[in-house]
C-alpha cells in the first residue's frame, strides 16, 4: 500500500524528529486530483496509514511534526 519511513532526528540531544515520508507511489492523474479536492480512494489509502502511524505511537507521542505525503503520477502509455 505505502512505504512510511520513520522519522529520523538528532537521538543524542532527544530533540524531537521533524518530518516523516509517506510514499504512496504512481497512482493516475485522475487520484490525484480526487486527493486534492478531499475525496477518492487515495484519500482512504492516506487515512489508513495515518492510522497505522498513530498507532505506532510516530505521530501520536509528538515525536513528528509533519508527515509529507508523495505521489507520483502514473506515466500514461503510448496511444497510435
Amino acid at each position: 500500500m505505502s512505504d512510511a519511513k520513520p522519522p529520523s532526528g538528532s537521538q543524542k540531544t532527544g530533540e524531537p524528529a521533524g518530518t516523516t515520508v509517506a510514499d504512496l507511489g504512481s497512482r493516475s492523474k485522475k487520484s490525484i486530483k480526487k486527493l486534492s479536492r478531499g475525496g477518492g480512494r487515495l484519500l482512504k489509502d492516506l487515512e489508513a496509514l495515518l492510522a497505522q502511524l498513530k498507532a505506532d505511537a510516530v505521530v501520536a507521542n509528538g515525536k513528528v511534526r509533519a508527515v509529507v505525503v508523495v505521489v507520483k503520477e502514473k506515466r500514461r502509455g503510448m496511444r497510435l
